[in-house]
């Protein structure tokens, strides 16, 4: 069987196949049950070991074998795979929001790690950063060629530097744990909280300017 792909939404889809294709009763080895999940018995393993709540009907040492049931494995594995692409919208709606491109701070507030398997969360922690790094460019492009045309009143210069402010806190804010931890030693689980930590705090600060510009608007100002 092909490798897990990374991305949730074929992941998930494979593991929804692959539930639908055993037995109620049946039960696998390690490398049985990791062959029929679509990824290595070793990566298997380094989950399973990382993650307590992990459904393993019998552990296994020296010269004795894992044993798993395959439905109980794979319903786990699926609602890992839920969650993350769960996770993963929730995630880019908040950068959207961060950028500037629609939503509103309640919509967007921080996900969390409950639920999201420490070797699955893992692949997910750079997403927000990248996505918040490319719209703010987008964004401050747009402003640039609207100052070069004469566009922007004195008021817009004050936003633009709000604006600008706002999107290098952001970019800095949100490389502050790639700085503290260069040799990825934190716990996957453990990183994804900071990092969510770290957006929320953005989120109530844009929310802040937003309202902030918005009292400017209702005073004419």
């Amino acid at each position: 069987m092909p490798r897990l792909p990374s991305d949730p939404v074929a992941r998930l889809a494979k593991l929804e196949a692959a539930r639908a294709q055993i037995g109620p009763d049946e039960t696998f080895n390690g490398a049985d049950m990791a062959r029929v999940a679509g990824m290595t018995w070793r990566n298997m393993r380094e989950i399973v070991a990382a993650d307590p709540d992990f459904p393993v009907e019998k552990r296994g040492s020296e010269g004795v074998e894992y044993v798993f049931s395959g439905v109980a494995t794979l319903d786990y594995m699926i609602a890992q795979a839920r969650a993350v692409q769960a996770d993963r919208g929730r995630r880019t709606d908040r950068a959207s929001y961060l950028a500037g491109l629609g939503g509103d701070a309640a919509a967007h507030s921080p996900p969390t790690a409950d639920g999201v398997g420490p070797g699955i969360a893992a692949r997910e922690l750079r997403e927000s950063a990248l996505a918040i790094k490319d719209f703010a460019d987008a964004r401050a492009k747009m402003r640039a060629e609207r100052q070069k045309n004469g566009e922007l009143l004195e008021r817009s210069e004050v936003e633009g530097l709000l604006w600008a402010l706002m999107t290098a806190m952001q970019a800095e804010t949100m490389g502050i744990t790639s700085k503290i931890d260069q040799a990825g030693q934190w716990e996957p689980a453990f990183r994804l909280q900071v990092e969510d930590a770290l957006a929320d705090v953005l989120v109530r600060v844009r929310a802040r300017l937003e309202a902030t510009i918005g009292e400017w608007d209702a005073r004419g100002a």
